[in-house]
């Protein structure tokens, strides 16, 4: 049996083991998306160490947070004009995946209509989401730390 949890805690299951539920269509706000790049390699592995685009520890190292950063610039400087659109395009569908839900419901405010939310909308705004990189718990629970303030500038850049 899954014991109770607090608001921001992670879940586990009846092993103790972190575990993720699907949305099935439900709304983001307030929730935690798993994101790929926290899942390619296996916790508690020693190529886990290094991997600097896992980002749900508790904290993510200064080496860790410029080398993702890095990262995410890279392609931007090194593909040419063709590659850089491309890639850029790329973060653009991914941001209009995440607003679809929204601008959605505002549309349905402003009609005065009530609708109930948008289940479809909802799953791409999660598959979004999904795809972009985590944040590590020291992070999210601290508005002024290197991380953000790292992520502010590949944001920025990008």
């Amino acid at each position: 049996m899954v014991e109770h949890h607090e608001k921001g805690e992670n879940k586990l299951n009846q092993d103790g083991e972190y575990y993720f539920e699907t949305l099935g269509g439900r709304s983001l706000v307030g929730k935690d998306v798993l994101s790929v790049w926290d899942t390619l390699t296996k916790e508690d592995s020693a190529v886990n160490t290094y991997d600097f685009f896992d980002s749900d520890d508790l904290e993510k190292s200064v080496s860790g947070v410029i080398a993702k950063n890095l990262t995410a610039i890279a392609p931007m400087v090194f593909l040419g004009p063709v590659g850089t659109s491309i890639y850029g395009g790329m973060f653009v569908a991914r941001e209009l995946l995440k607003t679809l839900p929204m601008l959605e419901r505002v549309g349905t405010v402003l009609s005065s209509e009530d609708g109930e939310e948008n289940s479809m909308l909802n799953n791409l705004a999660a598959y979004g989401e999904k795809f972009t990189g985590g944040t590590s718990d020291y992070g999210k629970s601290k508005t002024f730390s290197f991380e953000n303030f790292g992520n502010l500038i590949s944001d920025v850049a990008l």
